[in-house]
């Protein structure tokens, strides 16, 4: 194992070695979006962990330069507030993005149209602290990407960026961008090629199916899409 792997100051030896300028780390651990920790019953023992894990990201992990090692926090998403005032913590010691998960459902969390979701939401406005989205984050059911037969493992390598289709309509069509025009969200490693025919397709969907649906926005998607979410892609050769 290279010593980049947990030395965060050899960590930026291999990103210039690379040519990466900046990098985001995501949980690995407490799982993406701190899946692993949410899952625990013990929620004081569960809101520790997450406490000293973001703390050590930011005194031990980033600390080595934290213009190039960006940290994304984890949250509390068993109760709102407290991920609010936890955001707000680690935003507070410098934190810049939190991660959250692509099917909060598969966590026991609400869905994020919910209405238990506005304190986060107004954190994430008034800090103005991003969310990344990993692509099957949470506990997210990938049962879909492979047939009952057993398909090879290259299947779900290959689809997996397509789960985050899913979280990103329901950005979209759920209103919370609409009610929340600061909120910034990261589809992280999904790829863009997708991203034409699924605005084409979500633009369509408003325009034709709006009169029957009782939507909750009264723009297109495409725009909403611009205002506030972002992808990045995997490969620039």
């Amino acid at each position: 194992m290279r010593k980049g792997c947990y030395d965060p100051r050899e960590r930026i030896k291999d990103m210039d070695i690379d040519g990466v300028d900046a990098q985001v780390t995501f949980p690995t651990l407490p799982g993406l979006a701190g899946a692993a920790f949410i899952e625990i019953q013990d929620r004081p023992y569960a809101l520790a962990l997450m406490r000293a894990y973001n703390d050590w990201l930011v005194d031990e992990w980033q600390a080595a330069d934290p213009e190039r090692i960006i940290s994304a926090g984890i949250l509390p998403l068993w109760d709102l507030s407290a991920a609010a005032e936890e955001l707000r913590r680690i935003y507070e010691r410098g934190m810049k993005c939190i991660s959250l998960p692509s099917h909060p459902n598969s966590l026991g969390v609400a869905p994020f149209g919910d209405p238990s979701w506005e304190p986060l939401w107004d954190a994430m406005e008034e800090t103005g602290v991003p969310a990344e989205i990993h692509i099957v984050s949470g506990k997210a059911d990938v049962s879909f990407l492979q047939d009952a037969a057993g398909s090879p493992a290259e299947v779900f390598v290959c689809m997996a960026p397509s789960s985050n289709m899913q979280i990103v309509a329901n950005l979209l069509f759920s209103g919370i961008l609409h009610a929340h025009p600061k909120l910034k969200f990261i589809s992280a490693e999904s790829g863009i090629g997708w991203l034409p025919y699924f605005l084409e397709r979500a633009d369509y969907t408003h325009r034709k199916h709006q009169f029957w649906t009782g939507t909750k926005i009264d723009v297109t998607p495409s725009d909403l899409f611009r205002q506030s979410i972002y992808a990045n892609f995997i490969s620039d050769k």
